[in-house]
């Protein structure tokens, strides 16, 4: 009976894995990924999960409020709040970071870049920025497998903390494994990562 449940907890394991990677090709790497990503979110009204801030004085002030229309739905208006964050601090790497993942969320993936590239210029250890760049490389724009990987290595040197609550060990296994995704599955449910990212991943 033990056998039996072992077998029945690892097909379970495996078929888990299945539907999450293939929720992730889907997601990510299917033609019409662009389609179904841009009616994802941007257009679409949200409730938001943060007050809408109303004394506009900071650049911060303005960051809240690309995030608070963000999360609302409005990405062009997010876009022109990071703006005004920027016009008011042009070093604000977490401006750029954030107004480049919406460029990412309406498919302007020459703009993302630009941004993601200035928020690690700022910040060369901003692990969020790293991890939206590499996705960009990975499956959107100017597809670099190594980029994509440097940049998913350069978050797991930084530590666990940099990597908790991210998809970044499954996305760069994807990379590595050239999109092959049994090997992903196989890797991912015996913890054979070289990088040591998902026994990061997996510490308390």
């Amino acid at each position: 009976m033990k056998q039996k449940k072992s077998v029945n907890f690892t097909f379970l394991l495996l078929l888990t894995a299945f539907v999450i990677l293939g929720g992730v090709y889907i997601t990510f790497l299917s033609p019409n990924r662009k389609t179904a990503r841009k009616d994802a979110h941007c257009g679409r009204a949200h409730v938001p999960t943060t007050i809408r801030p109303t004394d506009l004085k900071t650049a911060t002030d303005w960051l809240t409020l690309g995030d608070y229309d963000y999360e609302s739905g409005n990405c062009q208006q997010a876009i022109e709040d990071l703006n005004q964050a920027l016009a008011l601090n042009p070093k604000y790497a977490e401006a750029y970071n954030n107004r480049g993942y919406v460029y990412m969320r309406l498919q302007n993936y020459e703009a993302a870049l630009a941004d993601l590239n200035r928020a690690i210029e700022l910040r060369p250890d901003y692990a969020t920025a790293l991890r939206n760049r590499g996705d960009i490389y990975n499956y959107y724009y100017q597809r670099d497998r190594n980029q994509a990987i440097a940049d998913y290595d350069k978050v797991v040197s930084l530590g666990k903390n940099a990597i908790k609550g991210s998809s970044v060990c499954t996305h760069r296994l994807l990379a590595v494994n050239h999109y092959n995704f049994f090997k992903t599955i196989w890797q991912y449910l015996t913890q054979n990562d070289p990088s040591g990212c998902l026994r990061l991943q997996s510490e308390p």
